[in-house]
């Protein structure tokens, strides 16, 4: 008589592949979030990818916070909005675009 091990293992792998849950909803599509220009005081052109108008638009975001549908060129949003590559796990929408340290200034001297 065989053993019946492999059976077992193969109707509990098929078992477990069922009770996963769909990969979709654990996906964000960060291109239909709204664009948040935040409420610091920056004044950055950045790039929103717009759903409605299947395009990339400009807005101003202020230095800080936000979503990640910030996007420092038009490029880099046209390039990301693009397929699946728009999606984010869930748990790592984090802090969107980039904090008031990554951005760049300007220094004077008196």
């Amino acid at each position: 008589m065989a053993s019946r091990a492999p059976l077992l293992l193969l109707v509990g792998l098929l078992f477990l592949w069922a009770e996963l849950p769909d990969v979709s909803s654990l996906l964000l599509d960060i291109c239909k979030l709204p664009p948040e220009p935040s409420r610091c005081r920056g004044h950055f052109i950045r790039f929103f990818y717009n759903p409605a108008a299947k395009r990339c638009k400009k807005f101003v975001y202020g230095g800080c916070r936000g979503n990640k549908n910030n996007f420092l060129t038009q490029v880099e949003c046209l390039q990301t909005s693009i397929g699946q590559t728009c999606r984010v796990k869930k748990g790592d929408l984090g802090e969107g675009g980039y904090g008031v340290a990554h951005a760049p200034q300007v220094f004077r001297t008196p």
